[in-house]
């Protein structure tokens, strides 16, 4: 029987697929697609999250300079224009596993260590003076949990332990990007990078999907992989499907003129989007697209389509995420499930 999974593991899953795809893009000529928008940017968004109530929102940026996040009591936030961050249509890490050691560096007053490292997806180098903030399910930042990024692209974060929170990334010339929400039960260090998108590459999404972007819309990237390259839980990568939800497991509002509130590409087996599959290949990633950020956050469902799923249950330490999204006007929110 099909397994469903709410709550999907990790924060950042290896889409070395996408990435590739995007290479494949790289010498050759991107036109310019077409700019469509719902007609607007944003508005009020209330949030409420599985298991943590509900917070107020208001106006779809990124993640807020001021110290309050998207659904946040502030308005705005960086805009894809200035900043805000991370790529939409990021691959999330670069490599095999992103299990990590749990090595960190040592973080005071009940916090715990969680240390990444950011590169560019179209150049491959390192991202320097990103701002890696987290934010609590209230939308506010949390004191003291952020980081910025050093000349070789590493970033240590102390998130307060056993609190759910999620990233809001931002820096110049990256659309906002954000982590599913997630609780650190113990430091983490990741062991390969992730790769994010600069907004000058965006129009490579638009030539490998079927449908338009909408340019004020966002983006969940989707991804299965496994903790272990050799585990036999890898041949559990394909036949997962995805879907979203509202933040409060509630169907989502339709889309418009009555459609689907958003649409979705799985990756084939070389990585590139494929209309044509109706589940995910042996790279374990799909792209939810034209979300509308007027729902402020979604849920992520992953349903494991093998007959054995039970065999290989996702991991929940030292991270166990909740698979609740925050999305706002052009962003990419990265959801993950980590295998054994």
């Amino acid at each position: 029987m099909p397994v469903a999974r709410r709550g999907f593991i990790l924060l950042w899953s290896a889409v070395m697929g996408l990435a590739a795809c995007f290479q494949a893009q790289s010498d050759q000529p991107v036109p310019q697609p077409p700019v469509t928008s719902r007609g607007s940017s944003g508005g009020s968004r209330g949030r409420g999250g599985t298991g943590s109530g509900t917070a107020g929102g208001a106006s779809a940026g990124g993640a807020s300079s001021s110290g309050s996040g998207p659904g946040g009591s502030s308005s705005g936030g960086a805009s894809s224009g200035s900043g805000g961050s991370s790529g939409s249509g990021s691959t999330g890490t670069s490599g095999g596993s992103s299990g990590g050691s749990t090595g960190a560096q040592a973080c005071g007053g009940g916090s715990l260590a969680f240390a990444t490292r950011f590169l560019d997806l179209g150049t491959n180098q390192a991202i320097t003076g990103l701002t890696v903030t987290a934010y609590g399910i209230d939308g506010l930042a949390v004191p003291g949990a952020v980081g910025t990024t050093d000349q070789s692209g590493q970033a240590t974060i102390c998130n307060p332990a056993g609190q759910e929170v999620y990233f809001g990334l931002e820096g110049q010339g990256y659309p906002p990007s954000y982590t599913e929400d997630f609780v650190q039960t113990g430091p983490l260090t990741q062991t390969s990078s992730v790769l994010l998108i600069s907004t000058s590459d965006l129009p490579a999404v638009q030539v490998l999907l079927q449908e338009p972007l909408v340019a004020t819309d966002s983006i969940v990237v989707a991804v299965v992989d496994v903790e272990d390259a050799s585990s036999p839980c890898k041949a559990q990568i394909p036949g997962w499907t995805f879907s979203l939800l509202a933040a409060d497991g509630g169907a989502l509002p339709p889309g418009p003129d009555g459609g689907s509130p958003f649409a979705t590409v799985y990756m084939n087996a070389t990585g590139i989007p494929d209309p044509a599959l109706r589940a995910t290949s042996t790279q374990g990633a799909a792209l939810l697209y034209n979300v509308d950020p007027a729902n402020g956050a979604v849920e992520l469902v992953g349903v494991n389509g093998n007959a054995d799923a039970g065999a290989c249950p996702p991991l929940v330490a030292p991270v166990r995420v909740t698979g609740r999204s925050v999305v706002s006007s052009g962003s990419i929110t990265f959801d993950a499930i980590e295998l054994p």
